[in-house]
Formats: structure tokens, sequence, C-alpha cells
């Protein structure tokens, strides 16, 4: 047996193991069950779990097999070290497929566990949904393997395979700066590297992020003066005469969008040095200080 047929076999065997000895639904999984199918108690989920077919139970299947991040922080140690490809998600998946595996659902707080095969179709989503043919960077790999402490370094390599980054230099390069720059002890670290993931999914073009960022700002400041422009008019009128005269405005929350400011100013001076104007430091809910420059 080769490398990755030995690495292919941990994956099948830790994903096995996932199954069938417990899959505890959490609680965000028993309210959308609860407002989705009105059902809550494990006897009435059992029920839809034993109809024959129907888009509640299709639902409730690809709710339950949903890759949760503890198989994929059990999985990270395997991925990170071994490079799989399309071809090698498929012999997993048709090796799970082929073992018939029954799997175990917990049930928090009433102690109740019930048993249901698991549907070949719900294991092709699964496999699909882990990504183990994504794999990082080498270089970004050893950066983070280097600054980040080892005990949360793969949870910190499921996030960046999670997120729909694009396979370019320029990302990783921006990742590079960022995991060698940011400390990863800042309080302000996991949610700067929150919006850098999705930040970075949402651009088409990598040859200046740092200019992309003060884009973004400027969008942000137009949004937040909307937002406190409403609320003014809002303080005048009431909601229902507002509408009636057809002032519509979306929902846009003045704090959310003080807060993200603050992170692109922060990544902004950290990571480019990009402080010509005197920051204007303003406490914003985050239990830190952040500076605002407001580049406008």
């Amino acid at each position: 047996m080769d490398l990755l047929d030995h690495k292919c076999s941990l994956i099948i065997k830790e994903i096995l193991d996932w199954l069938q000895h417990g899959i505890h639904m959490d609680a965000s999984i028993q309210a959308y069950i609860h407002s989705t199918f009105a059902v809550a108690r494990p006897a009435e989920i059992r029920l839809i779990l034993d109809q024959e077919g129907g888009c509640e139970k299709d639902t409730l299947l690809d709710l339950l097999f949903y890759p949760t991040g503890a198989i994929q922080n059990r999985l990270e140690p395997i991925l990170a070290d071994c490079c799989f490809d399309p071809q090698d998600e498929q012999y997993i998946a048709e090796h799970i497929i082929n073992a018939q595996p029954q799997a175990m659902i917990h049930y928090p707080g009433s102690g109740a566990i019930t048993t249901i095969r698991v549907p070949a179709e719900s294991i092709q989503n699964l496999i699909k949904r882990l990504r183990l043919s994504k794999h990082p960077d080498i270089a970004l790999l050893q950066t983070i393997k280097a600054h980040i402490p080892e005990a949360e370094c793969f949870s910190i390599l499921v996030r960046i395979r999670n997120a729909d980054l694009p396979c370019d230099a320029g990302v990783v390069e921006f990742l590079n700066l960022f995991f060698k720059t940011i400390q990863y002890d800042e309080s302000y670290f996991r949610d700067c590297l929150d919006f850098i993931l999705t930040f970075l999914s949402e651009l088409s073009s990598f040859d200046d992020i740092c200019g992309a960022l003060i884009v973004k700002k400027h969008r942000l400041v137009a949004l937040l003066r909307r937002a406190e422009n409403f609320t003014g008019r809002l303080r005048r009128a009431n909601a229902e005469m507002m509408m009636l005269s057809g002032q519509k405005e979306p929902y846009l929350n003045s704090e959310s969008l003080r807060k993200t400011m603050g992170i692109i100013d922060l990544l902004t001076v950290k990571l480019f040095g990009q402080a010509k104007q005197i920051p204007i430091y303003k406490k914003v809910r985050l239990g830190y200080t952040i500076p605002l420059l407001f580049l406008l």
C-alpha cells in the first residue's frame, strides 16, 4: 500500500467512525428542525426519517449529514500532509457506500439515540462538502504552522478549506502576510480572519488587494451615512408614515458597519502601512479599540 492509499484508508476510517459512533444534534440543528418541520421530539423526527422519500426527509438527511467542525478537525491533520484529487474523493465515497454504515444520531438533553442507514446520496454529498481535494498552498501551510499555535493550527486550515478562495498567487501572498503580521493572540485576530476570508472570496481581481480594501471602506462609509440619515428621518417620523410616503430603506446595522470599517483600517495599517491620516480612535463594541481612519 502506497502513501496515498494509506491516507485514503485513514480518511475512510475516520468518517466511518464519526458516522457509527455518534452524530450529535446541536442546538442550531434542533432549532432548524423545529422551525421547519414543527417537530422536536426524537419520536417525531424518527417518523420523518422512516418515510420512503419526500422533501422533508431529504432536507433532514441533508442537515444531519452536513460536515461539522468535529469531523473536519479530525480529518485536517491527514489532509494537510497529502494532496487528494477528485478521483480520490470518488474512491473514498465508494468505499464508504460499500460499507453500508449505520449512523448513530444523538438527541441532546433527552439522552435518546436512533440509528439509521446512511443513504448513498448523503455520503456523496458529505464527501463533496468536505472538499478533500482542496489543499492549501505549501508556503501558506508552512507559514500557518510557524505562526499559529499547534493546538489551533488545523482549525484555521479548516476555515481556509471551507472558504471559497480562488487559486491565485495574490491571495496566497496576502494570506502569508496576514499570518506573519497579525498575531494569533491578539483579540481581533479571529474577526480579521473572518473578514478577509469572506472579502477575498468576493474579489474578482487580486492585483491590488490594499486598494480593494480601501474601495470596500469607501462603500461602507457611504452605507453608514445612508443608515444614519435614515435613522435621523425615523426619529422625526414613524415607520408607517415613511412607508406610506414611499420611503423604504434596507436594514443597515451601523455598529456592524463601523466594526468592519475598523477591521479594514487595522489591516491596511498593519499589513500595508497605509496610515497617511491621523487615526481617530473610536470605541466599537468589540472589547478592543481599533483605529477608524475614514480614508475619503
